[in-house]
């Protein structure tokens, strides 16, 4: 969308930009990388918290292990 100008909702006049999408402090890549290790941190105790141990977690780390576990459901 910031490639095209297409609007995110149409009728809005509310379009992407490449500046604002990757290089702005609102920009998701950055997000991302300020937020993961907080993230990461969060969820792994939610994992293992007593009070979540009736929920199966399954983590895929990769492309490959996802594959597999699709194929085997």
């Amino acid at each position: 969308r910031s490639w095209s100008g297409r609007e995110l909702w149409p009728g809005t006049g509310n379009v992407e930009t490449f500046r604002r999408s990757f290089l702005s402090r609102d920009s998701i890549i950055l997000w991302t990388i300020r937020t993961h290790g907080k993230n990461q941190k969060k969820y792994s105790e939610m994992m293992s918290d007593p009070e979540y141990a009736h929920i199966e977690f399954i983590r895929l780390r990769s492309p490959s292990e996802t594959r597999r576990f699709i194929e085997a459901l």
